[in-house]
């Protein structure tokens, strides 16, 4: 918290934070690009969660799923945690104080970790996965609750606007 309180701190002090107040047209704009780099990242994860899990595209080998989403969906997610940063410095006192932002920010690092804990542990043998054998079930379980994870983020940050 006190982490996050210091960040704050920062980022309303900062040139950039007047600029996003001040201007007519850069929330707007950051608002369309946050929208893009979440439509870009959660449309590409969820591809891969809906293979993983045995609900589409089940043809595909998981390798090729994640060779052909891996850097649409990194362009995205970098595009919107980019553009949600400076949506963040319009107003990060009453965000820094609003519980359904924390909420999310809370959901927002659960659904990072379970994409770093996939990546970076559970798709070790990935190469090995094929159309012919079941996968492993933490991987399965980790598209479970990416899945849920971003329903949740989604939701969180539409109900974030409209509390007071």
């Amino acid at each position: 918290l006190l982490v996050f309180a210091l960040f704050w701190l920062c980022v309303s002090l900062a040139l950039k934070s007047l600029a996003i107040q001040t201007s007519p047209w850069a929330f707007p704009i950051a608002s369309v690009f946050h929208l893009l780099g979440i439509v870009l990242f959660v449309g590409m994860r969820l591809v891969l969660d809906l293979r993983m899990i045995g609900l589409a595209f089940g043809g595909i080998a998981v390798p090729e799923i994640m060779k052909r989403v891996g850097a649409w969906s990194l362009a995205g997610a970098m595009l919107t945690v980019v553009s949600g940063m400076v949506l963040y410095t319009a107003d990060s006192a009453r965000l820094a104080a609003n519980p359904v932002f924390e909420f999310k920010v809370a959901a927002l690092s659960a659904a990072l970790l379970n994409t770093w804990v996939f990546h970076a542990v559970l798709t070790r043998g990935a190469r090995d996965w094929d159309v012919t054998r079941p996968l492993p079930a933490p991987a399965v379980a980790s598209a479970y609750v990416s899945l849920a994870l971003w329903v949740v983020l989604m939701v969180a940050g539409r109900f974030v606007a409209y509390y007071v």
